[in-house]
């Protein structure tokens, strides 16, 4: 079974001419006390645990925008210690350009108007770089009152460095398809066309736009 706590208080017990005759023992159960005490001390390192080896920026500020804690992750990618940043505004992370919109979604959650706000910035680090990220805040509060913001940032270079190639990809694409003399389309998995090359026009007599979403067999000759 679960073991059983006791607080044991011994008080000394004279006669009235002040001579020590025996001990008078209060013993109490505080085995609910111990148990919820020892409860919350293992939620607290669950809790530490899941903040400290974080995947993703975390750091706490109070209503101020001061940095009360801050993650592993945070040092790692950020550059400073959460000794030097303690006490310091968590403004020192933003872009210059970002720091607005940061700052009016703090207010919008210390105002009352929201709980949680998600958005994108971008961070820069002690070292000058520049790093993208997706912000997700929420109010902290006790006894009823806001006391500060529990942030998480999660580093997005990898998936904005994605779409910029993706971009690029299709702009090489789209450069060589409507420069090609012959026609480049693109087809849904039932045939129909999703994109068709200006090259369709002198070949067949459409505008790439008239072909969209129409099936090429529509245009083969019957006998065909």
């Amino acid at each position: 079974g679960l073991p059983q706590w006791f607080s044991c208080r011994f008080t000394p017990v004279k006669n009235p001419e002040a001579q020590f005759i025996g001990m008078l023992i209060i013993i109490t159960d505080i085995s609910a006390q111990k148990n919820l005490e020892i409860n919350l001390r293992q939620s607290e390192e669950r809790h530490r645990d899941l903040f400290e080896n974080a995947n993703d920026i975390i750091y706490i500020i109070d209503t101020d925008s001061k940095v009360i804690a801050m993650n592993r992750m945070a040092e790692q990618l950020l550059g400073f210690s959460e000794t030097e940043m303690i006490g310091e505004s968590s403004h020192h992370f933003f872009a210059p350009e970002k720091l607005a919109a940061a700052i009016e979604q703090g207010n919008a959650k210390r105002e009352g108007l929201v709980a949680v706000t998600l958005y994108e910035s971008e961070f820069i680090s002690k070292s000058g770089q520049r790093i993208p990220v997706e912000i997700s805040s929420r109010i902290i509060h006790k006894d009823g009152q806001p006391t500060g913001i529990h942030v998480t940032a999660r580093d997005v270079s990898f998936q904005k460095k994605s779409q910029q190639e993706l971009a690029k990809s299709e702009a090489r694409f789209r450069f060589l398809s409507e420069y090609a003399r012959d026609m480049v389309c693109l087809h849904r998995p039932n045939g129909d066309y999703i994109y068709v090359s200006s090259a369709a026009k002198p070949l067949l007599g459409y505008d790439p736009e008239e072909l969209i979403g129409r099936s090429p067999y529509d245009f083969f000759h019957p006998e065909d």
